[in-house]
């Protein structure tokens, strides 16, 4: 599908009255795109002349091309089966990873011990009313279990042991 957004009469012709919205809809998906070392020449051709003009799809070696080559037309209904079939091998060439969810909660924590060793508790504004309360509830926290991490953002504090449990949000000081 050409990218110029003035299509010619042909591609108008054969997407039909949404033409323009079709063209948005498509120009970038998976099932339009293609390789082609001839992409200046194709411009923005009717979809039959790109099947045959010379190093059109017709000729292309590429595998990829060999659905494009066999269609009469270039319409959604066409795109989407493109779509799909390359999914499919996508699928085929790179699976989907598969990690075990104690490596990923591991490396999660991992992540957070860092994240709460580089962090400084002091640089959060509160009260001396909120920072005594504070104080008070940090010390019962702390000694729930022996892994409690603390993670300081700039308005609040939070505890994971080793899942999220509690949030603290003092006031700020004005």
């Amino acid at each position: 599908m050409p990218q110029n957004e003035r299509l010619r009469r042909g591609w108008r012709d054969m997407l039909g009255d949404d033409s323009k919205e079709i063209q948005k809809t498509w120009l970038h998906r998976l099932g339009n795109l293609t390789l082609t070392g001839y992409n200046t020449t194709y411009f923005d051709r009717d979809f039959k002349e790109k099947k045959t003009i010379e190093g059109g799809f017709a000729d292309s070696s590429v595998r990829l091309n060999k659905f494009v080559r066999e269609q009469p037309v270039w319409t959604p209904k066409e795109m989407t089966t493109r779509t799909n079939e390359l999914a499919k091998r996508a699928l085929k060439v790179w699976p989907p990873l598969k990690v075990e969810k104690a490596l990923i909660h591991a490396a999660d924590h991992l992540e957070k011990r860092k994240l709460a060793a580089r962090q400084d508790l002091s640089k959060i504004k509160m009260t001396a009313e909120a920072k005594a309360l504070y104080e008070t509830l940090r010390s019962q926290v702390m000694t729930l279990a022996g892994d409690v991490m603390e993670l300081a953002e700039p308005n609040s504090i939070s505890y994971h042991g080793p899942n999220f449990f509690l949030e603290v949000l003092p006031p700020l000081t004005s």
